[in-house]
Order: structure tokens, then sequence, then C-alpha cells
């Protein structure tokens, strides 16, 4: 007996595979035989396999108590073999009552004993189900107290079950503890689908009574280590072994039914209901092939379910008839087959006695249908008022088949087979697929059996417990219908669903209906030549289903030729049977392939060049229909030599008329919209009739039409000249055709643009004389030069008409010059004057200075430091002395000393008063006041005025107008002057408006960055023009020649429209609109947000993220792409315009870092990182474990983790094997044993390690196994566990040395046992220790 024991119990989030038996129906060998031979057993079409499909159905009769036992015991007379037995009776008793049939008893809730003592409660969180006032419990707890065990009293052999709810983290789990003398197993959430318990366990021996001197602690052992984390709530104890279905029961609230007598239960010892003959009951380590079972219900009992429970070995007996008048009115048996309509091929009774001497089966099509015929069979068929086996005209019609004279006194039994009722076939039974009617006659909801009278009973002789019915078996076998289109169907559902194969496209329940892009021919069932799939409607993308229209299939009788499909409701605007046409108003490319999306484009023709407007096109290539003279796919330009698109003109276009002799080619065409014609180099108007302005005399054979007009430079007024004559417009004083000579008495100064008149100085030229023709120079008087006579020369001045020497000398004083030099001013006789020296002969200081000195080469006085503050204004100091002024408040040379009790005062200043935006800031000259202008148009102190030859100062943009050079005239205000001389007539008038300026050219550079150019107006009727850009009507740029600008900081992906405003003195014109769109920039990195949806599984995490809000740009492409945390390989996963993904193949208990990455045309950029952990599978490849001989009776044995962990390594198990040498056969073994176990926590991923794990220490991967027998070989092989599952590893084989006597290795004993249930769930523990 155990002392005390231990009960760790721990749970995974991963439970071990649950087991569960599917029990297959049990068929007469012969029918299987029988129906094989009617060549329905290998079509080509698919069709599920025959089975009992009345099995386990609900069964009825009528009358309702027509079993034996009901209500209460009966007895009847065993059936006979021979006749003579009829007469005796051999009395069998029928007893319907459970042999085990008990209530659950009471339970005492173990956590109400310490409330408020040992554990925190809480009302919050509670059981599902619970009462809204009842309590869990938080754990752990540091009052590890243990609860009283008075109160808890086992039941017979050692028995109690333990149940309890728990909660950790976001999981709750019900558990459960069975034990009963030496076994122990535990139930999590209930019983396994197999009806078994989760894990089962033998103990050393029982466990001992803890009501005399036991204690028990929950959520920790005694020592208050291993506590449990997590919620407790409903902790129960049972004194007695609860069954595996009760248990069942605590978890749902419902006691789990059973085909058969489903009230009674198992026993304590035999707690689980055995999974394929369910009247036994067997131990819950047991498998299904024991022999270690107990019946459920009472062996003498009978009850009606053991008429379709699929077992030969069970028979249903009939209550006794006690006259031979209800013997003649028999029984009626109803069979439901619950779930669906079936074909139904054969049904089959087996009796135990004496079968009746009529049958009349009938069937069932819908659950609310009339009851049909089927068959009628009989002794004697008069007794249904038929003729015995009377003919069968239609493949429906209902006979009745004659028995057999030879019918045994028992283990008879009764077959009908709706094909093959023998004698008489039914008509059409070899060609079943093709009639609808045989088709029609196997179908079937519920079955029908009445039997009537008795063979061998009648005889007033025979007792009359001898007339009863017993039936072992009633076999319906059938199949799903699934029109040959499916070979397996899920019965477990009701309506049952036939799986449809994917290569029939067919759907449905039944699979009787095709697929919705499936109908280019009708639905046709399967047969036994034929699979007659579903064919698929060519639909190239564009619909999501189809219909089928027999009125255009060639074939409508031929399955594989022909077909009738139709496409439904055509996408991406296409049309057409196969949505292989376009719409109106829209066309296909020619080449473009049919499964494109966008494989139908709008025409967008334009209904100015179309005839009569129309906006249709030719389906294949788009041309819309164009007027005479309009050309293009969208009919939206002119032919060549013809312009001015308009709806108004029939033709669509002018013609552009060029003057071939001034146009570049004498076939070349004209603008568009202007009909300006591209006229020679040297040629203007619309037409090119014409020289343009600075050229004369127009010629074909002139590769630039016209040749300049050659007016001199210097002696014209402009290089404009007579386009016919070539006279040239000179200034005065010139003459000549090209201006290019001067009249008499004047001289031409090269360079100078005019003939100048001599103009020589009558101061200091020679009087009577001229000038040289060439140069100009006048002859001088003495002292004089220069080319006009009128400069002194150095050392003289003050040039007179009345001195004959022409100057007369300077008389500086060298003190009071510069360098001691004696040259003056020629005009005034100003000697040049040291700083601080004055005077026309710099003989005297300046005022504020004295004491005139030779000393100092720059200054030629002293400055006297007057103190400005301290001095009698206007006063100067003493030229000599120095001594200042002073005011009567001050004293000393300077004047900077106040007189005692006076102090300073400051100086006022006056302001620059500079213009806001023609000046450069507000910065003057000190003395002047002259500001900085801007630019090089203003003058003015306060740089508010034009300088010459420009007009109309602008005071908001700080600039004025120029006036356009030589050949315009200006005043101050705002106006110019053109001059010009034809055919030597001066004229004033206005220049003429520029004209047709084309639109700039731009190239996009960047997301932020535009580019553009222009070229001058075709007839800008002015040498000088100003360009004016406009962006969205806004002016951005304007200049005089300059013909480009880059368009900066703009926005990313927004489309611009630019204009440019040419003007010249007169006036100006715009050109069309030209828009463009800036590059996509890079996406913002916030606005992907990658979001892993539900939970990672074991290979595959599925995401989803926020599409883009475009405010860069539209995304060219999504991709997903992960690194994997150990070994940094990166994959990518997905790529698309889709905003969800899920990444396949990928590693179990990995960790991935997951990227999301968004790109434009513009570049990439990439989310955050978003670390997932896959979760985890059972582990993989565990190594065999090494064995070491350490003496002659222990073995040590290591073993290494396994290859793929696939998770957290949580137990080792070893198991040894003896090789049994004593035998011939080397490779016999005795049983197998565990013989070591260790539990723990192996984590493979340490970098994830947490405070909780450190705590806990990894499984002992070695061990020592002693008391083993020497010189013997034993083999090893070890179980491993993570919280997914566990794999075993090969066997590995060892010796012990040779030694003295050996020992007997005894299983597990320990002073203290300990049953170890490892299930780790959520990397927590709860501890059950009971001492």
């Amino acid at each position: 007996m155990c002392s005390f024991t231990y009960l760790y119990i721990c749970f995974n989030s991963v439970f071990k595979k649950r087991f569960s038996y599917h029990k297959s129906a049990m068929l007469l060998l012969y029918t299987l035989g029988f129906y094989a031979s009617l060549g329905l057993a290998a079509p080509q079409g698919n069709f599920p396999r025959l089975e009992n499909i009345g099995a386990y159905k609900s069964v009825s009769t009528m009358p309702t108590r027509a079993t034996c036992g009901i209500p209460e015991r009966s007895t009847f007379c065993q059936a006979v073999q021979v006749q003579e037995d009829l007469h005796t009776c051999i009395q069998k008793f029928c007893i319907q009552e459970c042999p085990y049939s008990s209530s659950t008893l009471d339970y005492t809730d173990i956590l109400a004993t310490s409330v408020g003592v040992c554990w925190k409660g809480d009302a919050w969180d509670h059981r599902p189900g619970a009462e809204a006032d009842s309590t869990s419990f938080i754990f752990p707890t540091s009052r590890g107290c243990p609860a009283s065990p008075s109160t808890l009293s086992f039941g017979q052999a050692s028995s109690f079950t333990l149940t309890m709810w728990l909660k950790l983290e976001q999981d709750t789990v019900i558990e459960a503890v069975q034990i009963h003398d030496t076994s122990v197993s535990l139930f999590l959430n209930g019983q396994e689908d197999d009806g078994t318990a989760l894990d089962t366990q033998t103990l050393a021996g029982p466990v001992d009574d803890i009501t005399s001197e036991g204690a028990l602690w929950i959520g920790t052992s005694f020592n208050g280590s291993n506590q449990f984390i997590g919620r407790m709530q409903d902790f129960r104890f049972y004194p007695k072994t609860l069954t595996n279905r009760e248990i069942e029961e605590v978890y749902t609230g419902q006691f789990p039914h059973l085909h058969t007598q489903s009230t009674c239960r198992c026993p304590a010892s035999h707690p689980k209901v055995h999974p394929l003959v369910e009247r036994y009951c067997i131990p819950n380590a047991a498998n299904d092939t024991t022999h270690n079972k107990v019946l459920r219900l009472n062996q003498d009992a009978h009850p009606l379910h053991y008429i379709n429970d699929n077992d030969i070995g069970t028979t249903w007996i009939s209550s006794i008839f006690p006259n031979l008048e209800l013997l003649e009115k028999g029984i009626t048996i109803t069979i439901d087959l619950e779930n669906g309509q079936y074909q139904v091929f054969y049904v089959i009774l087996q009796f135990l006695n004496a079968q009746p001497e009529a049958v009349h089966i009938q069937r069932k099509t819908t659950g609310s249908s009339e009851w049909k015929d089927w068959q009628f069979l009989a002794k004697n068929c008069s007794y249904f008022g038929m003729e015995d086996n009377g003919p069968l005209e239609r493949p429906d019609s209902v006979n009745c088949l004659q028995l057999p004279s030879n019918i045994p006194f028992s283990r008879g039994n009764i077959t009908f087979s709706m094909l093959t009722p023998e004698p008489n076939l039914r008509p059409g039974y070899n060609d079943f697929y093709n009639s609808a009617a045989l088709q029609e006659f196997v179908r079937a909801t519920h079955v029908r059996i009445h039997l009537h009278a008795q063979y061998h009973t009648q005889d007033p002789a025979v007792p009359f417990r001898h007339r009863y019915y017993a039936v072992d078996e009633i076999t319906i076998s059938g199949r799903c219908e699934c029109h040959g289109h499916a070979d397996s169907c899920d019965t477990s559902v009701s309506p049952y669903r036939c799986a449809c194969l994917p290569e029939s496209h067919t759907h449905g329940a039944n699979c009787e209906s095709c697929s919705r892009l499936f109908n280019d021919k009708p639905f046709r069932a399967g047969d036994q030549v034929q699979a007659y799939n579903c064919r698929p409607c060519q639909c190239y993308g564009h619909a999501s289903s189809c219909h089928y229209n027999a009125s255009l299939d060639p074939h409508p009788e031929d399955h594989f030729r022909g077909g009738g499909g139709v496409c439904d409701n055509c996408t991406h605007h296409t049309t057409g049977r196969n949505c292989e046409r376009c719409q109106s108003l829209f066309y296909r490319e020619v080449g473009a392939l049919l499964w494109a999306m966008d494989v139908c484009k709008p025409c967008e023709c334009h209904s100015t060049g179309t005839v009569n407007g129309s906006l249709e096109c030719e389906s294949i290539g788009g041309q819309c229909k164009c007027k005479r003279h309009v050309s293009g796919r969208q009919c939206n330009q002119c032919q060549h030599r013809f312009y001015k698109l308009q709806s108004a003109l029939a033709d669509g276009c002018r013609a552009c008329n060029c003057n071939t002799a001034g146009t570049v080619q004498p076939d070349i065409t004209c603008h568009q919209d202007s009909g300006q014609c591209q006229c020679k180099a040297n040629v203007i108007g619309l037409t090119c009739d014409h020289c343009n302005y600075g050229f004369k005399f127009p010629n074909r054979t002139d590769p630039d039409g016209c040749i300049p007009c050659g007016c001199d430079p210097w002696g014209s007024l402009h290089q404009f000249c007579n386009p016919f004559t070539g006279q040239c417009e000179c200034k005065d004083g010139v003459r000549g055709l090209l201006c290019d000579t001067c009249i008499p008495h004047f001289y031409s100064l090269n360079g100078s643009g005019v003939c100048l008149p001599c103009d020589c100085s009558p101061n200091g030229s020679i009087p009577g004389t001229s000038c040289d023709a060439v140069t100009g120079q006048c002859r001088c008087k003495p002292h004089t030069e220069g080319r006009r006579c009128d400069v002194c020369w150095d050392g003289y001045h003050s040039l007179h008409s009345s001195n004959s020497l022409g100057c007369v000398p300077c008389q500086c004083e060298l003190r009071g010059t510069v360098n001691g030099s004696d040259v003056c001013d020629k005009t005034t006789g100003q000697c040049m004057c040291k700083n601080n020296v004055e005077g026309l002969s710099c003989n005297r200081c300046s005022s504020h200075t004295y004491n005139l000195s030779s000393a100092n080469a720059t200054h030629g006085c002293q400055p006297c430091h007057c103190d400005h503050m301290g001095t009698v204004p206007a006063t100067v100091c003493n030229s000599v002395s120095g001594q200042c002024v002073c005011l009567p408040t001050r004293y000393g040379q300077d004047c900077g000393t106040c007189k005692p009790g006076w102090s300073f005062q400051s100086d006022l200043k006056l302001l620059c008063e500079c213009h806001s935006v023609g000046a450069v800031g507000q910065v003057c000259a000190a003395h002047s006041g002259q500001c900085v202008c801007a630019h090089p148009s203003l003058t003015g102190r306060r740089c508010d005025q034009c300088q010459d030859l420009f007009f109309g100062f602008n005071p908001s943009v700080g600039r004025s107008v120029p006036c356009f050079g030589a050949l315009t005239l200006c005043n101050s205000v705002s106006q110019c002057r053109f001059i010009t001389n034809m055919s030597r007539l001066t004229l004033s008038h206005s220049c003429s408006d520029p004209q047709q300026q084309p639109p700039p050219l731009g190239q996009v550079l960047n997301s932020t960055a535009i580019e553009l150019s222009w070229r001058a107006p075709d007839s800008p009727n002015s040498n000088v023009l100003m360009y004016t850009l406009l962006r969205d009507s806004e002016i951005m740029h304007i200049r005089h020649r300059t013909m480009h600008y880059t368009d900066a900081d703009l926005s990313p992906y927004t489309a611009y429209s630019y204009q440019l405003i040419t003007s010249n003195i007169r006036a100006n014109t715009s050109s069309a609109t030209v828009s463009l769109r800036t590059l996509s920039a890079v996406p913002e990195q916030e606005e992907l947000q990658l979001t892993l949806v539900g939970r990672a599984k074991p290979t595959s995490a599925s995401f989803n993220w926020t599409e883009h809000l475009n405010t860069t740009g539209p995304v060219d492409s999504y991709t997903l792409s992960s690194i994997q945390d150990l070994t940094g390989e990166e994959r990518i996963h997905y790529t698309g315009l889709q905003t969800e993904a899920t990444a396949e193949e990928l590693q179990p208990f990995t960790g991935y870092n997951f990227s999301l990455q968004a790109c434009t045309n513009g570049g990439c950029a990439r989310s955050e990182s978003l670390i997932i952990l896959t979760a985890q599978i059972p582990p993989q490849q565990q190594p065999a474990p090494t064995i070491t001989t350490i003496g002659s009776s222990q073995l040590q044995v290591d073993w290494e983790p396994p290859v793929l962990p696939n998770g957290i390594i949580i137990r080792y198990e070893l198991f040894m094997q003896l090789q049994n040498e004593s035998q011939r056969n080397a490779t016999s073994y005795g049983p197998e044993q565990r013989v070591f176990l260790s539990s723990g926590w192996q984590n493979p991923r340490r970098s994830l390690s947490s405070a909780n794990e450190n705590a806990l220490t990894p499984p002992e991967s070695s061990t020592v196994v002693s008391n083993l027998e020497s010189f013997s070989t034993y083999r090893f092989r070890v179980l491993t566990f993570n919280m997914a599952g566990s794999t075993l590893s090969e066997w590995a084989m060892g010796r012990t040395a040779e030694g003295g006597q050996s020992n007997t290795l005894s299983t597990i004993k320990e002073s203290h046992l300990k049953l170890l249930f490892f299930l780790f769930f959520l990397q927590t523990m709860v501890i059950i220790t009971i001492k």
C-alpha cells in the first residue's frame, strides 16, 4: 500500500492525438458476391461503397410493446433445430433491466472547506454555466495551507474521482482524475472521441485512505514548490469511480447516448464502453481485442435495438403470441434511415427461430410521403391476393415472391434484391444507370417490414411459447446517392453529404448539379461506362457562372461533342456567348489576350471628328468612324495638309494652303490648331508667303527662303529693310543702301554706331582748323591735348579760349598734397590734398584738424578729436593748437570732460527710409542716405525710381520694364515708341501683337520637380519678348530671353497644368495648357501596418495590412517577406496588390521577423518588423540512446535531444526489454517496461526564455539502470514529449558484464509513489498533493 501519493497534473495547449474507431458494416459474403454479379461494381462513374445504412438507426415496432421482457420479465421457448423439439420447451428468460444502473453520487467541493483561509476568492471569472454568485480562486497563494481530508473517504477498492475547472491565461479546461484500485486515468474536457481517457497508468498498489493522518495541498506541493498559476473552481471529490460516460456528463451536463439501452452503465472496474461492441465494457487501459470485458446489458436482454446493431451475435426477441390470430396479424418493424434518401439494393432478414410465412416490405422516399409497396414474399402469395412469382412488366413493378419450401426451423434468412428478385429479373436490371424508373425504385428514406404468421409453429400441439419472432439482424444494404460523381460520403451529418470529386465539377449534397462555370453541357449522372463530368464553359475569366442553352448546341444529345454553354453577366465590358467580344463603345486591341482583365478598352471617340458625332468604334482595333479630312484612331487630329478640327466642318478640317516657295518642304503640313505652315528659316506668315523682318528678296531656291537685309549695324537704325528693294533705314549723317557711309564733315568712330561731327573744342583747338576724317583728332593749342583738344596737360588747368597757351600752371602747396604732387584738377585747378587738408592749393587744415605738416604721407593735419557733445555747435578747433570750443558744462582740449554736476546725453539719428521692395534691406550710406537697389532698373535715394531706358516702376515686384534698346525711345512714365523707316519714310507706330505661341514642353524629373522649355511663337512680331509661365493659373516664372525653367518643391504624384503667356511691348498671347504629373514618391512607413490574423500555425501564418492612402502615388506591388531569427534566411512569401496573404512552408516552433514592403515607381518603403513564433508539433528524429556497460547489473543509458524538437521538451521516458536468449529465436524479447522518467523544461529557443522558465530545469537525459541480470542483453528506446505530442527513438542494444547472482528487476518502487501526467498547458503547472 502507498503511504502517501503525489499527483502532478500539468496541461498542454495541444493534446495527444485522439483515436476514433469506425464501426464497419457486417454484410453477408454472399450478398456482396451476388451484388458484384450485377456488373455495378466497377463503373466508370464513381459511387460510394455499399454499406449497412440501416445500422444504428432509429427503429420502432407496431405494436409498440412488442419486445419480450417489457414491461416485466418474461420467458420463451428456446429455438429448435428439428421438428421433434417443437413439442417440448426449454424455457429461456428475457430480462431487460440494467445490471449496473445507478446515478452519480453526491460530491464534496474541496475548495469550499477553506474559503478565505488558504485561497483568494474572485467573483468575476467563473466556470461556464456556474451560478452568478459562485466564486473562483486565484493561484498561486502565499498561504500554502492544506485542506482538511476528514470528510473525504474512498469507495470500494480505494476508488474515488476528482474533477475541477481550471483557467490558465485565456484557455480553460475541466480535468478529471479517475482512480479504481491500482488504475488511474486522466480526462481533459470529458472523454476522448473513442470514449476513453486521455491517459491511463497503473499504480504499484492501491491508494491509502487519507482520512486518518493525511493532508491535502492544492496548487502546490507540501514543501511549497511547483506552484500552479491560474484560476480554479468547482473542485469536486466523488467517493467512487465515475465511469467515462459519467465524467462526460460532468463536463457537458448530458449523459452520452448509446444505440442500445443507453441507460445501462458500465461498472467502476470497467468504465469504458467497448468501441466496437457497445454491449460490453472494458478497462481504460485495454484495447478493443481484450478478453477482459463485462456485459453492460443483462445477459438475458434482447432489446429492440439488437435488431440493427451490426452485431450478428445479438438477437431481438418479440413478445409471445398467445394465439394464432395474433400471430397471423404479426408485427411491423420500421427503420428510419434518418439523414437522407439512400439507394437501397438489398434488405436481408436473419432469424434465430422459425421465420414468418409472409413478409410485406414498404418504403418511403421522403419523410412526409406515403408508404409505397416494395416487395411481397410469402409461403403462398394468395395470402396477399397475388400470384406466386408474378411477372414484372415494368422496372418499378411489384410482385410477390414465393418463399422456398425447405424453410429451416431456425437460422433462416430472407433476402430481397431490388434489381434481381429471382426467378423473374426486373426489366432494365442490367442497364440500371440509364433507367430513371429503376433508379427511382431503389430510393428510400424509411423502410417498413410487416411480419405475418410463422412456419412450423401453428400446429396446436406446439407450445405457444414457441410462437415469437427472433431476429438476429436486419441488414439494409445501400449507398448514398451521389449521381456517379463521388466515391464516398459523410453520413455523420444530416442530411448526408457526398464528397464530390474535383474532376466531376459538381456540387450539392448529392453532387446533383454542375458547378457555376461548368454548364457547357447539361448535368448528367455518371454510369458504369462514363463519368459524364460537367464540362467547363469558356468565359475567358470574365464571368463567374454560365448556363446551358440547347438551341446553341450543335450536338445536344452527345455529352462529348458540341456545347451550349452561355456565360452569365460578362464583366470587364465584355459580351457574347463566351464573353469573347467587347460591349458597345469598347474595343479589343489586335493580338490582345482574351484572358486579360483589361482586354476591352473604351473607344473614347472624339465626337468633333467622327461622322455624325458617333462614339462607336471598330470592335477589333478600336478605329472610330472619322470625317473625310480627320485621322487618328480616336478621330482627334486632322489629316496631313489640314488643320483646325471643328464639328461644324463637314469634312472636319480646313486645308493648310501652304506657300510651297516659303515652306521647308513643298508638301509639309501645317499646325493642327493654328494652321501655321512650317516656314523656312527666314520666311513668316500663316502660309509662309513673305520674308521675315530683317530679310529680303523671296527666293524658292534659297534653303532659307530670303536673304538677310545686311544693314550696317553702326549706320542703320535697325536691321529691317524693304523686303523687295533692300533699302535700310539710315541714322542721321549716314547714307548708302546698307547705311554704311558718313556724309562730308563728319567722321566715323569704329564701333560708335553713328557718324559724328568733328566737334573740336574752341578753347583748346587752333581756330579755323578741322579734325582728322578717320580718327576725328583736332589740332590743339600748347599745354592742351585730347581728340577735341579739350583737356589740359598734367600740372595745368583752366582751359579757356582767351588764353593763347590754352592752360595755366597749378601752384600746389607740396606739404598739403598727396606725395608732394604739384598736379591739380585740369578744370578747377584744385590740387590733390592729403586727408584733413583743404584749399585750392592744399595750404590749410580742414575744419576740426590742426598742425599742417609734411611728416605724414596721408594726413596733412591731425584731428582735433573734439567731443561733439561737449563742444559749441558749428564751431571748430584752433587750426594751430587744436583747442576745441567747449560748452559751459565741459572743459579740456577736446571738451570731453563734464564739469562737476553734469552728465552725457546721446545723439539723435535719421532713418534711411529705403523702399521695402526696391531696396536690399534698410541699409543706406551714412552721409548721403543712398539705399542699395535690388534691381539694375531702379535708381533714386530710396530705390523707387526708373533708370534710363526703363519705365513703369512696379512697387510690388521691385523692378521696371526695359524699353528694348536702341530702336525704342522711352519716357519716364510707361510708354515706348518704335521707330522705323520704310521706303525712306520715317514713321512712328506701335509694335504688333505676338501670335501662335506653342505650349511649353515638360519633362518630369522626379516626384517633386518638372523641367519645362519652350520656343518662340510662330509670329513673334518683335525682337524682344517677355515670357510668363503659369502653373495652375498662378504666375511661377517671368523672363525676357530664357526659354527653360525647372519647377521644384512640387507634391508627389500630382497633376499640374502649365500655360505660357508671351508679351512684347504691345500686347501678349497665350499658349494651350499642358498637363504633367509628378512621379510617385517613396510610400510613408507609418501607413504600412502589418497585422497577424489569428495565431500562427506550425507551418503557416496569415497576415493582412492596411491599404496605402495614395498620398505619395499608387502602389505598384506589396511584398511580404520574412527573416528566420536563427539562420537569417530571408524569404519572399507574396508579391502583388492584395492586402492579405498567407506565408506557407514555415518551420514549426521557429521565430520569424515579418515585414511588408510597398513600392511605387518612386521607390519602396518597409514596415516595422512583426515578430511571430510558429506553433509546436510533436518532436521528430529522436536519436537512439547510447548504452555503456558499468557492471554486471548496471547499464548507463545516455541520449541526445531530438534533431527536430519542434517545441519545448517536457519529458523523457526510457523503456527496456530483456532478450530471451534461452530460446532459439534470438529476436524474442520480454515485456516492455518503463525504467526511467524525467520531467522538466527544455526550450531550444534560449533567446525566448522567461523568468518562469528559468525556475525549471531540463529533463534528465542520462540514467543508470540497476538490478539487471548479469551477462544479459537488453535493448532500450526513448519516448520524448513536447507540448504537442511525442516520438519514439529506435532501439539500442546493451549487454551487462559477467558477474555474480542476478537480481530480478522490480517495477518502479519508491517509498513515495509519484503519478506524473505531464500535459503542459501554456507553461503553467497545477499540482495536487495528497500526503
